[in-house]
């Protein structure tokens, strides 16, 4: 493959900073300086966990995919035109971005892959995008749950389970508990349960790696008792909130192979300091009494 020019890779940069500034005359600047559809690479970023995206296509398939996250119509038709024609990536980002118009039209251009779309609307939190994949043959729920979950999306979830019936299984309901958990949506945790989510111990321990210490202390309430790992994994992350609920309720449960086990997984000296004062022990730090 040749090697772009100086003046093409200059463009080539510019026509992808129009498109992540949803600027469409820096786009069309580009394309007049000799931007071409050579491969490249785009870091997009949404307000949506996990917020950042790496997208690898050509440069023309960036800024279509990137155009129709934007709901930017112009900017989607002007690629279209050039030969853009990563249709089902451009649908699930405008799902995201929660534009039913956008979506619409790259499935009027082909493209069918709705179960994706679904799963970036559901963590877009677009409830009438997800209904317009459903309506389009969505059937798989899975990664739908799992991401509204990331998202912490209760009315979302909500929605997933009762369109998706059968069709959601435990599984799903705790692999969203668990996203749920390690992002802090404390409000879609009380949901997954009151759904019928079970897997607590692994919520806990999620939830213990982001400090996210309401979370854990609301699902210590409801039975979660991985006290050993969920302190390691807070240790681990210095994550000293989530470790003092933790050191707090665990009691008995915490041994003190658990506790030398968690001081071992820290360089942070708050929180060994945090861990001594429960009696932890390490190679690491010495914990001295008077």
């Amino acid at each position: 493959m040749a090697t772009p020019s100086t003046n093409a890779t200059t463009a080539n940069d510019l026509l992808l900073t129009g498109a992540k500034e949803n600027n469409l005359s820096t786009v069309n600047a580009a394309l007049q300086l000799g931007a071409t559809n050579s491969p490249g690479t785009l870091v997009l970023n949404t307000s949506h966990a996990p917020y950042q995206y790496q997208l690898n296509e050509t440069n023309y398939n960036l800024v279509l995919i990137v155009g129709a996250y934007y709901g930017n119509r112009e900017m989607v038709m002007r690629m279209y035109n050039l030969g853009a024609n990563n249709y089902d990536v451009a649908m699930a980002f405008a799902g995201l971005g929660g534009h039913r118009g956008i979506v619409e039209l790259m499935i009027l251009r082909g493209a069918t892959n709705f179960n994706g779309a679904m799963d970036f609307a559901a963590l877009g939190d677009h409830q009438e995008v997800v209904d317009q994949m459903i309506t389009n043959g969505a059937n798989s729920f899975s990664l739908a749950m799992v991401m509204a979950g990331q998202g912490g999306h209760v009315l979302m979830v909500n929605h997933l389970v009762r369109q998706g019936g059968a069709n959601i299984t435990q599984d799903d309901l705790n692999k969203a508990l668990i996203e749920a958990a390690r992002y802090g949506h404390k409000y879609a945790v009380t949901q997954l349960v009151m759904r019928g989510a079970n897997n607590l111990n692994q919520a806990l321990v999620d939830a213990s790696s982001g400090d996210h210490a309401d979370v854990v202390e609301w699902l210590i309430g409801r039975g979660a008792n991985a006290f050993g790992p969920a302190l390691t994994r807070a240790a681990e992350t210095n994550s000293l909130n989530a470790a003092r609920v933790l050191l707090a309720r665990g009691g008995a449960n915490l041994t003190p192979a658990m506790l030398s086990t968690a001081i071992a997984s820290t360089s942070d000296e708050d929180m060994a300091s945090l861990l001594g004062s429960y009696g932890a022990r390490g190679a690491n730090f010495v914990t001295i009494s008077v």
